[in-house]
């Protein structure tokens, strides 16, 4: 398995272990609340810091909560957030930023987007 693969996996797995509903794909069906982790912008960047074939990888976890009136849902998001983002954290991956609420417009579930760092080598174990 690639290594960037298995570095989705392993996100989605410490969010699962903490009783969250994650995919480390964007999956064919689902319904929130759960979070998706999928590629970060830029995906990766070399990393002459960390070794031969090493890179840095972005990676987006989009936080996804269900309809419902705007203050419950809201507070429905911000709890998840939080859930989320101490999950990582206690995992000891570097979280850069949260994104702001927004809606998607498919689904209308009300998501916000935690942007991590963490580096791999490529070919190779993490």
């Amino acid at each position: 398995m690639a290594a960037l693969t298995e570095l989705r996996k392993e996100v989605a797995q410490v969010l699962s272990d903490a009783g969250i509903r994650a995919y480390e794909a964007i999956p064919d069906r689902a319904k929130a609340p759960l979070v998706i982790v999928t590629p970060g912008l830029p995906y990766l960047t070399p990393s002459q810091q960390f070794g031969e074939h090493a890179v840095t990888v972005k990676l987006e976890i989009m936080c996804l909560v269900d309809t419902g009136t705007n203050p419950k849902v809201s507070a429905d998001l911000d709890a998840y957030v939080e859930q989320v983002y101490l999950a990582l954290a206690d995992a000891d991956f570097d979280v850069d930023e949260v994104s702001a609420p927004y809606a998607m417009e498919s689904t209308n579930y009300l998501g916000s987007t935690i942007r991590i760092t963490s580096n791999i080598v490529l070919g190779g174990t993490n």
